[in-house]
């Protein structure tokens, strides 16, 4: 029996509370962007809209111009897979270049999230004209939209919680936004 007891109590092993240091956050400060091998700017034009107005009428008519909002996009990635946690708030908003002019970056007024992970997408204002159309007349009007592709480097500066230790994070940043929209129209008389 005391064999047993003296097992028993060998057995049992005290459980001390293991107390983990906490993981150092890197907390985003600024970032800075400047052009490498394959950035720049490529302006490309769309089309969004097309439609053909007819007045079979003896007078002149005023006719509604509207098109659907087009979308603008902002997207971040990192260079390379870090081995801490990055920290960055969804309402952390940012400027993003908005365009590349003799080798300078110019950041536009629109602020985007930063994220490293996903794709923001904006939509812009929709647009609704109207315009007057003449007695007899067949109007084709075509919408286009002109583009910025932007595709620049970056450097993100955060900074650790806990030790203040100072880090800089290398990537690319890519976005599209809305120039300025094209409008052509071609009036021929309806016999």
């Amino acid at each position: 029996m005391v064999f047993c007891i003296f097992l028993f109590s060998s057995c049992k092993k005290e459980t001390e509370a293991v107390v983990k240091e906490p993981e150092d956050v890197y907390v985003f400060q600024s970032i800075k962007y400047f052009l490498d091998e394959g950035d720049g700017l490529k302006i490309d034009t769309v089309s969004i809209y097309s439609k053909e107005f007819f007045n079979t009428t003896s007078i002149d008519k005023s006719l509604p111009l509207d098109f659907l909002e087009q979308s603008e996009t902002s997207q971040f990635f990192i260079n390379e897979e870090l081995p801490f946690t990055l920290r960055t708030n969804d309402s952390l908003k940012i400027c993003v270049p908005a365009l590349i002019s003799d080798g300078k970056i110019f950041t536009g007024n629109k602020k985007w999230t930063y994220s490293e992970t996903e794709k923001e997408t904006l939509s812009t204002s929709s647009f609704n004209s109207t315009f007057s159309l003449t007695a007899n007349t067949k109007c084709t009007i075509e919408i286009f939209a002109i583009r910025r592709n932007i595709s620049t480097s970056y450097i993100a500066k955060y900074i650790a919680t806990k030790t203040g230790k100072v880090l800089d994070v290398e990537g690319k940043w890519q976005g599209i936004q809305i120039y300025s929209y094209d409008t052509h129209g071609v009036w021929n008389p309806i016999k």
